[in-house]
């Protein structure tokens, strides 16, 4: 994967409320090159009060690496624990999504979503399919089968939502047409 992006930080989502940043930190001190961790709190309460009571956790946090090198064994080792354990990290039986967060940019680190990958198909499958369009900065299947494909810039993210027209796959002798839309059009 490149090496290039203008990033080194890691997002835990569908966290507790009740978590402090000195137990987030915690979960992620033992891996390699952690400079910084720290959750995302509500600072005020609406005026219905459904939003959550300041100083609550709203689900997600951020882990800033010293450099991407580090960010990557990070990634690298949730993915070996989730193909061995059929599960990220789990705090009260929730799975803790652990991903690349991206950059506050429209240009650089343009994040597709992938649907109707392959059964067989593995994270390395995704990454390789995916580099005919451009620097493919991160690659991974999660549980519902959905691929989430981290592009370099906008312009390859937009060459395979273009492809998508076109974009088949052969899977145990049938031919599969992968759905590709960009991130920011599913929200």
């Amino acid at each position: 994967m490149a090496q290039n992006c203008h990033q080194s930080q890691l997002k835990a989502c569908f966290l507790p409320p009740d978590i402090t940043d000195s137990m987030f930190r915690e979960m992620f001190c033992l891996l390699q090159g952690v400079e910084d961790c720290n959750t995302v709190r509500f600072t005020q309460r609406t005026c219905d009060g459904d939003r959550g009571i300041i100083g609550d956790c709203i689900g997600l946090g951020f882990i800033r690496f010293r450099s991407r090198e580090d960010l990557d064994r990070a990634l690298a080792f949730f993915e070996r624990a989730r193909e061995h354990f059929g599960h990220g990290i789990l705090i009260d039986h929730k799975d803790v999504k652990v991903d690349v967060a991206l950059p506050p940019t429209r240009d650089y680190c343009v994040k597709v979503v992938v649907f109707g990958i392959p059964d067989r198909w593995m994270d390395r499958e995704l990454l390789v399919h995916f580099q005919a369009f451009g620097i493919v900065e991160h690659a991974a299947i999660d549980s519902n089968r959905r691929g989430h494909v981290i592009f370099h810039n906008r312009t390859s993210a937009e060459a395979a939502v273009l492809s998508s027209q076109n974009n088949t796959v052969s899977a145990d002798g049938a031919v599969l047409r992968l759905r590709i839309h960009l991130a920011s059009n599913l929200a």
